[in-house]
């Protein structure tokens, strides 16, 4: 009996996980945010929805509004094929709308001091969720290849962006008249609320003068830090971060050993300038008998032990993420890199340790991985490197470092280089580490051995699941001549492309259903058989409709040709014309003739590619 209740709940398990799959659930999700966002602005009890950022607010409102609007008319119109094609799409909505609600919400606390110490300069991540809902609203609605998607999507960033920008000066100056009028009617100065405001009010009117003042962040350390315990998140040659106190927030604090501590005036100077979502950001500094230390936003870890831990739970050694994941991340950190390049600055330490993350659930149980740029300490702007093109051999961690940067015995020189290719060299050995969740030349205990190889144009051995047109990315990016490897922003744009096709390849060929075992999911009808997995670790195949078994292969002219012929020409021709045999990939024409055009051909051939297959075949 014990064991009949058992099977009984494993099966409602099953079945409550697989309901949780599908659009139908994310689209609910997604509903159910914009009701409660919707029902808190209308309320009769609500004098002013928002408390500050009612610019931005009411631009996300908008367009998350329009996104859902756009699943809906997708839910109803289309086939459960088709539908389980978007369901990636549906997926990011649904995380979308989380995170506006949650952005709305904060913008709606009563304690809109507190709040607006963390959400008042925020416009790069507001341009950020428009962008992605954005994707989703036109994926989900227009016919035309994802490609095609995209490049207008590229094309109107800089007016999103322009718009959000504007959006949040407007938000800018009315919450620093609200905080003036607040601080003219408060008379204790003392108190925490009167406190935040001042601190708010300095950091405002620097955000809105364009200019960087040091002394802005400071603060007082008896008076606002209080130490959590014994809480230790780290600890390295500079000093030690642990879990605090700031005000009302909890924080991570990092004490620098030793006085005067050069990295730490450097980090402070650079970070007391930047507001991106994809860099970890300054909250304050502080100066207590010769006790240096930085406030920042308190993270879950580094991504370095994350991949450890994720590897150590792994029973495969396909790394510590799905290629879509992966991507996804190598994605978030290139966008902090391009923000930071447009800064002028120059990391010249990106590793895994450096990166910092947050976890955050989806619906269905997986995790979403934000990841953030941190550690400074090393950087160089434009401002306090008077050659700039000019750095330090040997900075850096010897494993990510560029090879113009590791010197032959030539202690102490200056190589010329260009600046900013040094960390697109260390991206290319970050998103290694990303792939397989091993540190580049694992297997070399000696820097004198990693730097030899580095110099004789050695670079680690990429995976097999590694996309084709991730893999020639990668490369481009630790390519030994300085010169020839992309700028951030052409990296950015290609793991865009890739990601976009990875939530939906089928739209990028046309066609209706996708089956995997893999990375991309979907609905698969139970008429149609799955094909096993015989080579290789993906296996999939594609069909279009009408949904039927794969017919008895006619014999076809190029069954007169010698396999070295077919081999050579890339294709196998089956039913005359229509069909190409490619491998593992098995696509169905949608042209009226059923024949197989040069466009389809090519688009084949490109999402073989993009996936890492060799081999594709349309049918």
């Amino acid at each position: 009996m014990a064991q009949r209740l058992w099977n009984v709940i494993q099966a409602v398990t099953r079945f409550s996980k697989t309901v949780e799959n599908t659009p139908q659930r994310y689209l609910s999700v997604a509903k159910e945010c914009m009701h409660q966002i919707q029902s808190c602005m209308d309320s009769p009890s609500v004098t002013t929805p928002f408390q500050f950022n009612h610019g931005q607010c009411e631009y996300l409102i908008q367009k998350l509004k329009s996104a859902v609007e756009i699943a809906e008319e997708c839910i109803l119109s289309h086939s459960g094929e088709h539908r389980g094609n978007c369901l990636k799409i549906f997926k990011l909505l649904s995380w979308l709308a989380k995170e506006i609600e949650s952005f709305v919400e904060d913008c709606r606390k009563k304690n809109w001091i507190e709040a607006a110490m963390l959400f008042t300069n925020m416009s790069e991540h507001v341009s950020s969720l428009g962008f992605d809902l954005e994707l989703s609203t036109k994926l989900l609605s227009s016919r035309k290849l994802f490609r095609h998607i995209l490049d207008e999507l590229e094309e109107m960033r800089p007016a999103v962006v322009s718009l959000v920008k504007e959006r949040a000066l407007g938000d800018q100056r009315t919450l620093l008249k609200r905080l003036e009028t607040h601080m003219s009617h408060s008379s204790n100065s003392n108190n925490l609320d009167q406190q935040l405001a001042s601190c708010l009010h300095g950091r405002l009117t620097q955000i809105l003068s364009g200019t960087v003042q040091f002394s802005i962040w400071e603060v007082d350390h008896a008076k606002s830090v209080e130490r959590l315990g014994s809480t230790q998140l780290g600890r390295g040659a500079f000093g030690e971060v642990r879990k605090t106190r700031w005000f009302r927030f909890e924080v991570a604090e990092k004490i620098f050993y030793g006085s005067n501590h050069p990295s730490f005036k450097n980090e402070v100077e650079i970070l007391a300038g930047l507001a991106h979502p994809n860099i970890v950001p300054l909250l304050g500094y502080a100066i207590d008998n010769n006790r240096y230390s930085i406030i920042m936003e308190l993270m879950d870890g580094d991504l370095f032990h994350l991949m450890q831990d994720r590897m150590h739970h792994k029973k495969s050694h396909d790394g510590p993420f799905t290629i879509f994941e992966a991507v996804d991340i190598m994605l978030q950190i290139g966008e902090g890199m391009v923000y930071l390049h447009n800064n002028k600055i120059v990391h010249r330490d990106v590793k895994s340790q450096n990166i910092l993350f947050k976890k955050k659930k989806y619906i269905d149980g997986s995790e979403h991985i934000c990841a953030k740029l941190a550690d400074f300490g090393l950087s160089k702007t434009k401002e306090n490197s008077s050659t700039f093109s000019n750095q330090t051999p040997n900075t850096g961690t010897t494993r990510w470092m560029a090879p113009e940067l590791m010197s032959r015995g030539q202690v102490g020189s200056k190589v010329k280089s260009f600046p900013f290719q040094l960390d697109v060299y260390s991206f290319g050995m970050l998103c290694y580490e990303i792939l397989t969740g091993a540190v580049p030349f694992s297997n070399t205990c000696s820097h004198i051995e990693v730097k030899r190889k580095v110099l004789d144009g050695v670079r680690p051995s990429l995976p097999e699941q590694c996309p084709d047109e991730l893999k020639v990315l990668i490369q481009g990016c630790w390519h030994a001549e300085a010169s020839l490897r992309p700028l951030f922003s052409d990296i950015c744009k290609s793991l865009r492309r890739l990601r976009c096709s990875l939530m939906t390849c089928s739209l990028m060929v046309g066609v209706e259903s996708v089956y995997h075992d893999g990375d991309i999911h979907c609905l698969a009808p139970p008429s149609l058989e799955v094909p096993k997995k015989k080579q290789g670790p993906v296996t999939r195949r594609l069909r279009a409709a009408p949904l039927t078994r794969p017919r008895k292969r006619a014999s076809s002219p190029s069954d007169n040709m010698d396999e070295g012929s077919r081999h050579e020409s890339g294709f196998t021709s089956t039913e005359n014309s229509s069909s190409i045999m490619m491998g593992d990939y098995f696509l169905s024409s949608n042209s009226s003739s059923g024949t197989v055009g040069e466009a389809e051909k090519a688009e084949a051939l490109k999402l073989a590619s993009m996936l890492g297959k060799k081999k594709i075949c349309l049918r």
